[in-house]
């Protein structure tokens, strides 16, 4: 009888561990496409999906008043709170509320102008909508044509970062979602730069689209979206 060998399980089990540890200190939110540290290292909440945020959301709303005051102090509740996955229902931004303040989750509208905030992070404003933009170096297709956006980037935060282009597009009221041109109308907002605390950063976003698209909106991060309309 040959020997078994069980060589290719041990580096497979290796591999899958290796996985698993380096998961778990972080928590994945998929429906807001972010991943962020967790308050300790831990098995539990590694990945919350928008049912847990929509129960945490509930429990809240029905606690009583000591109640709710002791589930905005735990730590998944602060950290939702933080990233500005949920807010408190009278406002758009994700201060920490009152106890007799509810909560919901983010999913808004927002038109060109409006400061959309991100918790304690950072505060985005599209400030422009370019709805014909002309490339110097680059033509559409036939049948196509270019859009632009304008946005002020605020780090509002107490470290350094950046945009995050996971889920930045713009979509029609057909649903049909479209993604960047090749080139970019000047100057251009940079996705690969960090930017410090307490500084901004302005410019452009141009985005390849039908000449048959209607009501465009930008998609940003956390399900946000802008109606984008011609000042």
């Amino acid at each position: 009888m040959e020997n078994f060998n069980f060589k290719p399980y041990i580096k497979y089990g290796i591999f899958l561990l290796c996985i698993v540890l380096l998961m778990l200190p972080f928590h994945f939110v998929p429906s807001h496409k972010m991943v962020f540290p967790k308050e300790h290292f831990t098995f539990s909440n590694t990945f919350i999906f928008q049912s847990d945020i929509d129960n945490l959301i509930e429990r809240y709303n029905n606690e009583a008043f000591l109640g709710k005051a002791i589930l905005a102090s735990d730590p998944l509740c602060k950290k939702l709170m933080e990233k500005g996955i949920i807010i408190s229902e009278d406002k758009k931004t994700a201060d920490m509320p009152t106890p007799s303040q509810p909560l919901k989750s983010v999913n808004t509208t927002y038109k060109i102008g409006e400061e959309i905030v991100y918790g304690t992070s950072h505060i985005i404003t599209v400030t422009k909508y370019d709805p014909d933009t002309h490339l110097e170096f680059l033509d559409p297709e036939k049948g196509r044509k270019y859009v632009s956006v304008e946005i002020i980037y605020n780090n509002i935060s107490d470290h350094s970062q950046g945009l995050d282009v996971m889920g930045i597009n713009v979509y029609d009221d057909e649903g049909y979602i479209y993604d960047y041109a090749s080139l970019t109308k000047q100057p251009q907002f940079s996705f690969i730069s960090e930017i410090n605390s307490g500084r901004k950063q302005k410019g452009w976003i141009t985005f390849d689209v039908p000449k048959t698209a209607k009501n465009l909106k930008l998609q940003l991060p956390q399900e946000v979206s802008v109606l984008l309309t011609k000042q």
